[in-house]
């Protein structure tokens, strides 16, 4: 099956899913639901290639090759599509001040 005839991918939804932070504290949960939905937006500024890749690979757990398989393409292909997303992820959370501030700087 290839990706364009896939249902289109949701990473979380936020209003049906319930967080479990490990604390009863209500600003930490809002915060763990902040940090969900700016991780929905880096997200969705994938392109398709890299997102669909990524969801399937690090969400769902699947191997890279079930998921070369998945989207009729090769396992190179799938870790290509998995770096630059990784990349492109990182770069846009460091530039993002609410992950910037809850992230620790590596040396």
């Amino acid at each position: 099956m290839r990706a364009s005839s896939c249902a289109p991918l949701s990473t979380v939804d936020v209003e049906k899913s319930e967080v479990v932070t490990g604390a009863a504290d209500p600003e930490e949960t809002t915060d763990v639901r902040q940090g969900i939905v700016r991780f929905e937006r880096l997200m969705a500024a994938l392109p398709t290639g890299q997102h669909t890749a990524f969801v399937l690979h690090v969400l769902d757990e699947r191997s890279i090759k079930s998921v070369a398989n998945v989207l009729g393409t090769t396992v190179s292909a799938i870790k290509t599509r998995l770096f630059k997303a990784r990349q492109a992820l990182s770069r846009r959370a460091r530039r993002d001040t609410w992950f910037a501030q809850r992230t620790p700087v590596r040396k």
